[in-house]
């Protein structure tokens, strides 16, 4: 999750609409991928999927709690953050000492898990939409 991913995640909000089974989120997900799409002024301006480094996951217990390994690019580490979350629908809220942030949970099955997030923001008086797709499986 690096840097980048923290900060989006501060931020995030939630979209509507879901494809999702009644399949639990329980469980230890491993980050396979990160795809984000950019948009200034409704026009695109980047698609990009990214590989994540392998080790890095999001682990959901059946008591409320999640446990985060996460790796740093920019400082070569693996970091861990504990929370709780909230699955509901088609939304997944996060709350960790460091952030507190809900995703739309696009994809959901035994195997496969699609967390999604849209951003809209300005930049020097652009709109700039920022979205965001994180892809685990077990």
């Amino acid at each position: 999750m690096g840097v980048v991913l923290l900060a989006i995640f501060a931020v995030a909000c939630t979209k509507t609409s879901s494809s999702t089974s009644n399949t639990s989120v329980i469980g230890k997900w491993n980050l396979v991928s990160e795809r984000v799409k950019i948009y200034l002024s409704g026009l695109p301006l980047g698609d990009q999927t990214q590989p994540q480094k392998p080790g890095q996951y999001f682990d959901f217990r059946d008591n409320g709690a999640v446990y985060i390994k996460s790796y740093d690019s920019a400082s070569n580490t693996y970091s861990y953050d504990t929370g709780s979350y909230r699955y509901s629908g088609d939304s997944l809220t996060f709350v960790s000492t460091d952030m507190n942030y809900s995703m739309k949970v696009q994809t959901l099955t035994s195997s496969a898990l699609t967390l999604y997030t849209s951003i809209d923001s300005l930049s020097l008086g652009f709109p700039i939409k920022t979205e965001l797709w994180i892809n685990m499986n077990k």
